[in-house]
Formats: C-alpha cells, sequence, structure tokens
C-alpha cells in the first residue's frame, strides 16, 4: 500500500478566478501533493518549464490562451510527453464541449460542480495512472538499451569453401572472426585444437608423457592482437 508521499505528484492548477485556484491547491496540498498555480494557459506554459508538473489542470475559459490551446501546447512539445492534462470546467459541460476538450489531447475532463472530496479522488486516480506511466516508460528505456547492445547474426552468410572467409554485404572478404566480432558482441581468442596441433607441431607429439605425479604443462594460448 502507497503511502502519502509515495502517492505525491506535482500538480499545476491553472484557473483565471483566483479564488477557485486557491481553494483547488489548497484542497489538493492537504492531499499531500506539490502545487503550483497560473492565472492563464500563456503563464502556464512558462510554469511548466519551471515547476516540471506531472499533472496540469486547467479551466477551460480563461484569457489570454484558454485550456484547450494550453492543452495542444503542451501534447505538442516532446519534451512533456509524460505531462497529464485534465481540463475542469463549470461552463462548457455539455457532452460535445466535453468531446472538444478530449479531443485536443486532455487526458480527462471534470465538469464543476464538483465535491471536494470526488475532486480530491479523480487525481489521486490520475495520480495512480501516471506512476504506471512512468514506470511503463522507465522499463521501455531500459529494453531500448538492451536492444541496442543486441546484435544477431541471421541469413544466409556466403562462405568460402576454401579458406573459409565470409564476403560481407559491400562484397568485401574477411576472416570468420573478425567478421563475427564486427555483427556480434563475441569476441575470440586463439589456440590449437588436437588435429592442428599434431599438423604444425609434430615434435610436440614425440615428446615422453608427463609423471602422472606432476601437474601437466599447457600449451600456451595464441591470443590475436
Amino acid at each position: 500500500m502507497e503511502t502519502p508521499n509515495q502517492a505525491a505528484i506535482r500538480i499545476l492548477v491553472v484557473d483565471d478566478d483566483a479564488n477557485v485556484a486557491r481553494s483547488t491547491a489548497r484542497l489538493l496540498q492537504n492531499a499531500g501533493h506539490a502545487i503550483a498555480t497560473a492565472a492563464n494557459g500563456a503563464e502556464a506554459l512558462q510554469t511548466v518549464q519551471t515547476f516540471q508538473p506531472q499533472l496540469v489542470l486547467s479551466d477551460c475559459n480563461m484569457p489570454q490562451m484558454d485550456g484547450l490551446e494550453l492543452c495542444r501546447r503542451i501534447k505538442e512539445d516532446p519534451a512533456l510527453a509524460g505531462v497529464f492534462v485534465v481540463l475542469i470546467s463549470g461552463t462548457f459541460t455539455l457532452s460535445d464541449e466535453q468531446s472538444a476538450g478530449l479531443e485536443s489531447g486532455a487526458d480527462g475532463y471534470i465538469g464543476r460542480p464538483i465535491a471536494n472530496r470526488e475532486l480530491a479522488a479523480r487525481v489521486a486516480a490520475f495520480a495512480r495512472i501516471l506512476r504506471l506511466d512512468q514506470a511503463l516508460r522507465e522499463k521501455n528505456a531500459e529494453l531500448e538499451v538492451a536492444l541496442s547492445k543486441v546484435k544477431l547474426l541471421s541469413g544466409l552468410l556466403p562462405i568460402c569453401a576454401g579458406c573459409k572467409k565470409i564476403r560481407d554485404d559491400q562484397g568485401y572478404w574477411s576472416q570468420v572472426e573478425c567478421y563475427v566480432q564486427k555483427h556480434s558482441e563475441a569476441t575470440f581468442t586463439h589456440g590449437l585444437c588436437p588435429d592442428c596441433m599434431g599438423k604444425y607441431f609434430p615434435s610436440l607429439e614425440d615428446e615422453p608423457a608427463a609423471d602422472a605425479n606432476q601437474p601437466a604443462e599447457q600449451f600456451p594460448t595464441l591470443t590475436r592482437k
């Protein structure tokens, strides 16, 4: 279960009615949220940059810039992609008016009058959605980072039957290990298998077997620089 601090989010309350803005801010502050206020859309856009709210709770009918235009501006800014905008109005409450608000990109619409308890509960519900959305964004970011580090070899690889070099997409022939290292996260360390040991160092096969009580001497690994 979440504690009040864990449930708190940053909320920007936007309303040209100072009394409404003040009472709404006090209600949400008492619920544990961090609150900033703005008197119109233009002022809200400036406050968004400094306060960085997670939720903007905006009136619709305001001078200079109304709530719908504020919502459009926020949603058009990629840097504000994670900001939720909820429109709240006691004037534009008809179905078509609320639909226009949602079509502007709003994540929710609340009609006034509304009881304080219901408003606080609705904001708490939006806060839960915001936290889930943020968690999903973080997981997606982690996945993108992980995928960026993954390289896969697939498809038909043209390989020479004689020297075993592989031809790349540009038509150049490369050693197998060079090609694999370029197209995957694998690296190579070079040694000799028993067959090649006998082919290239036959004299070593004629050496007497090591004493069973003595540790076996290993052939040094040849590492390609």
